[in-house]
């Protein structure tokens, strides 16, 4: 089997493989916001507090992943010039999570509490952000080919095709009021 011939976009898919594609986002989707949940956040802070950060270093580590998205830009160059969009958003991936292993084994690996293992802690932080960089660039356009162009925009990246149940009320702002004259409020013309 040609790999990158699996990771090239297709002209056209069947309806059976779109279907499955947008049902396996869906479960992509679940399955990496729980995974993120568990290894980031208030465990990720207690786990680098238990290894020796201080509240700067903290400070960095909560920052580090949104700092990594302007790797979005090189991304982008890169993920158009190569066409190779699925590969960039799995290898992304896989190399985002693989980080979370490095993560855990550090206190193995090191002396903790250690300045080091603060320090390769960062490190790892900031490879993983980098990494979902790529994700995001490849996995944005990649769901373009899932998503039918007549239904962009009435569909959410996970496929729920979720929308409201009735138009927003035309009334909805509200007009702006004034409160000159009596105390009573009336609205502006």
């Amino acid at each position: 089997m040609d790999v990158v011939r699996l990771f090239r976009p297709r002209a056209e898919l069947t309806e059976e493989e779109r279907s499955g594609g947008l049902r396996a986002t869906t479960w992509q989707a679940v399955l990496a916001s729980a995974a993120d949940g568990f290894a980031s956040g208030g465990f990720l802070v207690a786990f680098a507090l238990a290894m020796g950060a201080n509240n700067t270093q903290i400070g960095i580590m909560t920052a580090l992943p949104f700092l990594m998205q302007l790797v979005q830009v090189l991304a982008l160059v890169v993920v158009e010039r190569t066409g190779l969009r699925k590969a960039f958003a799995v290898g992304g991936y896989f190399a985002a999570y693989a980080a979370w292993v490095l993560v855990a084994m550090v206190p193995f690996a090191l002396s903790v509490p250690h300045a080091g293992a603060v320090t390769t802690l960062l490190a790892l932080v900031a490879v993983r952000g980098a990494a979902l960089a790529f994700v995001t660039t490849g996995w944005n356009s990649w769901l373009q080919d899932l998503v039918p162009r007549e239904s962009l925009g009435g569909s959410s990246p996970c496929g729920s095709g979720w929308r409201p149940s009735r138009p927003p009320s035309p009334a909805w702002p509200p007009p702006p009021t004034s409160t000159s004259g009596r105390g009573a409020s009336r609205p502006m013309t």
